[in-house]
């Protein structure tokens, strides 16, 4: 996909990134390949983590089509890196690339699909397309692969609320918030649904 940036623009990024460095070579005789590079050290590839940083930044500063660039690079040359899938999603997503950005996750998952990470931002997607149905499969599967974190587990109560299924998705949200919560996330659910008939009953228990 082109990506419309100059070439003065490019090769910032690159030159800040990717260790583009233009002139000449180093004596190989004076670099020390046990100390770093800002102390004399060899000059090496940023790692992954490194680069999903810097497209972090560029996005905060508003350069989005650059932060694309860096991230889409992290993608190809580290594909079964999940922070790079999440943070490009997130970009995208943000920008109002819905069904680009599922598409994108769904490479992800295919490759990692192990990572509750990527199966949670997935089912995030699919909420915001309003299919609830894959959102809740992908926030059980999320659940499922980490146990124990928290987020996965109310992800899942909240699309079961939307769903209709109210007092599952209490039950979900007691394990993993305090039941006061519960009841007030399951109610504005129940309304959001504009579902009257439940939403009054629970909203009593919440004001006992």
């Amino acid at each position: 996909m082109t990506l419309g940036l100059k070439k003065r623009s490019i090769l910032c990024v690159l030159t800040l990134v990717f260790g583009g460095v233009f002139g000449c070579a180093p004596d190989a005789s004076k670099v020390d390949s046990s100390r770093s590079y800002f102390d004399g050290g060899a000059l090496s590839a940023p790692n992954p983590s490194t680069v999903v940083m810097t497209g972090r930044v560029l996005r905060s500063q508003g350069r989005i089509s650059e932060a694309e660039f860096v991230l889409r690079r992290v993608v190809s040359e580290h594909p079964e890196y999940a922070p790079g899938y999440s943070e490009l999603a997130e970009l995208l997503l943000k920008d109002g690339r819905t069904q680009e950005t599922a598409l994108l996750l769904e490479s992800g998952t295919a490759l990692i699909p192990d990572s509750a990470m990527l199966q949670n931002d997935l089912g995030m997607c699919f909420i915001v397309m309003r299919d609830f149905d894959r959102a809740g499969q992908c926030f059980l599967l999320a659940s499922e692969l980490s146990p124990t974190d928290a987020v996965y587990s109310a992800n899942y109560a909240m699309v079961l609320g939307l769903q209709g299924r109210y007092q599952d998705s209490l039950d979900l949200y007691a394990r993993v918030i305090p039941m006061e919560d519960a009841i007030s996330n399951v109610f504005k659910l129940a309304e959001a649904r504009g579902d009257l008939n439940w939403a009054p009953s629970e909203r009593e228990i919440a004001e006992k």
